[in-house]
């Protein structure tokens, strides 16, 4: 019997998306016995390392071509099940020209400025919702939540937010930043973006106490590590600071009383209606996985 294949979009240069596909793809394929194929398609730049370190399949598309080319592959692997993260008709509405691909997508609705969406990619009022199946993974603006609910089709609020499994992926600490990590107190300000950002997370914490969690040193005088996923760090921080971003709330909702998070603006994302969700202490993984499930066999 041949496998199904499921195809993820999750556009993105950063983390976010890719992570948040990355973990969805881990707990099919776990909860499927192999019965289940996962490919990412992404425009991430951490694609490469994030597949060397887990195994899922990740194919880096740059997000320049991605219109054009997103569609071809999907042509190419003719999966049986598409995941849309975020944005339910692609990134660039890519996807509103081939019905035949809505009509087999699962949306993982985020919270998403969603007129941002219509108004600035689709250029157009809301089309119908054709998706297969809706996951909702946390609360939503009302117009965004009134569109899912057009649909004839099935629509889930899943119990827990959608954690990247890090305690599966435990990278050695070096020895020197281990020895920073047993200092008190310790600060772990952790970021992939700009460094005014950076700059930003930093008014929280002192030199003395940070050390920084980036993909490269972006701030002289302050101790850095590049390390992935930054959550098995948790536990020896005083402070845990970062943006206020999906996948950084909802990995540090176990972490509250030291979390301290700064809302970011982005064109689609709003971090600053984040802050005031109650975001529960769980992994929804395995819950969207058997849901994946049910959709194929």
């Amino acid at each position: 019997m041949s496998k199904q294949k499921v195809c993820f979009l999750a556009p993105g240069s950063g983390l976010g998306h890719i992570v948040r596909a990355t973990a969805i793809a881990i707990a099919i394929e776990m909860q499927s016995n192999s019965d289940i194929s996962t490919t990412i398609l992404s425009s991430s730049k951490y694609s490469l390392g994030l597949s060397r370190l887990t195994g899922v399949e990740i194919e880096h598309i740059s997000l320049k071509d991605w219109s054009v080319q997103a569609i071809k592959r999907l042509a190419e692997i003719t999966p049986d099940l598409i995941i849309c993260d975020s944005f339910p008709f692609g990134i660039n509405g890519e996807l509103l020209a081939f019905p035949e691909f809505l009509e087999k997508s699962v949306y993982i609705a985020r919270h998403l400025k969603f007129k941002d969406y219509l108004d600035r990619k689709l250029n157009r009022a809301a089309p119908a919702n054709n998706a297969l199946f809706s996951i909702i993974i946390e609360p939503l603006q009302s117009e965004h939540m009134e569109w899912i609910s057009t649909t004839g089709n099935p629509v889930h609020t899943t119990k827990h937010p959608v954690i990247f499994p890090a305690e599966r992926f435990f990278i050695p600490i070096p020895s020197q930043i281990q020895k920073i990590l047993q200092e008190r107190p310790i600060d772990l300000v952790i970021h992939s973006g700009p460094e005014q950002e950076l700059k930003q997370l930093l008014q929280h914490t002192s030199a003395e106490r940070c050390l920084l969690i980036t993909p490269e040193p972006k701030i002289k005088g302050y101790r850095w590590l590049e390390y992935f996923p930054a959550k098995n760090l948790f536990k020896y921080a005083d402070k845990i600071i970062t943006g206020a971003g999906y996948n950084s709330m909802a990995e540090a909702a176990g972490y509250r009383k030291k979390h301290i998070a700064v809302a970011f603006n982005r064109n689609y994302d709003d971090q600053h209606a984040r802050l005031e969700f109650d975001i529960s202490n769980g992994n929804s993984g395995r819950e969207i996985a058997d849901l994946i499930g049910g959709l194929i066999f």
